[in-house]
């Protein structure tokens, strides 16, 4: 199962390759960047995307980051509660967005559900939204 994922990964970087049962066959001048791929898949810092069906919305991240920053403005956001609810009901830690690492997609997605279980909790304070969103609109910004 391995095999197609790092086929695709090896298709994404424009590396001429061929597979021969489980032997992954490269021109020696790509040796070094295929290795590079296989590591960062093996490390969970390289993507697998499966099919479209699978993959987060397109405006996921944009998404994640507007509603984070309007709760760690307005923690009682009731927009940014609902549509930070509505978006990690979605969301699959290890189906990351294109050019999201999937240790980094999942963390960022722990952060989104971190902060949608802290907004609908009662017992929460204002500071407990604030900083869960604060955080998770930290960890987006980079990619945004």
């Amino acid at each position: 199962m391995a095999a197609p994922g790092r086929a695709r990964a090896d298709v994404e970087a424009e590396v001429p390759h061929r597979w021969e049962g489980a032997t992954l066959f490269v021109p020696a001048a790509a040796e070094t960047v295929v290795d590079d791929l296989l590591d960062a898949l093996e490390a969970g810092t390289l993507a697998v995307h499966g099919n479209d069906d699978e993959a987060p919305p397109e405006n996921a991240l944009s998404e994640l980051f507007a509603n984070s920053d309007r709760l760690a403005k307005d923690p009682f956001d009731r927009t940014g509660r609902d549509e930070i609810t509505a978006l990690v009901a979605i969301l699959v830690p290890n189906r990351s967005p294109y050019g999201i690492g999937g240790a980094a997609w999942s963390g960022i997605v722990d952060l989104a559900r971190r902060l949608a279980d802290i907004t609908n909790d009662q017992a929460s304070t204002s500071s407990d939204i604030i900083d869960a969103a604060q955080g998770l609109r930290t960890a987006l910004r980079d990619y945004v």
